[in-house]
C-alpha cells in the first residue's frame, strides 16, 4: 500500500468526495455533497492542516 497526498490526484477529488460524504454525511444533515466536495478542496494542501491523504494499492486508489 502507498500513501500519498490528495494534493496529487486532485483529478479524484469528486470521487473522493462522494466516498467521504456517503460515509460521513450522515453526522450533518443539512450538509449537501457539494458542499463537502469544496471543503475536501480547501484540505489539499501539504503544508497545513487538515490535510488529506490517499491509499492506493497496486496503483489502484483504494482509501482515503
Amino acid at each position: 500500500m502507498q500513501l500519498e497526498s490528495i494534493a496529487d490526484h486532485l483529478d479524484r477529488i469528486d470521487l473522493i468526495a462522494r466516498w467521504h460524504f456517503a460515509e460521513w454525511g450522515y453526522l450533518d444533515p443539512s450538509n449537501t455533497l457539494e458542499a463537502w466536495t469544496v471543503g475536501l478542496r480547501q484540505r489539499t494542501r501539504r503544508d497545513q492542516i487538515p490535510t488529506t491523504y490517499v491509499a492506493f494499492l497496486s496503483q489502484k486508489l483504494t482509501a482515503c
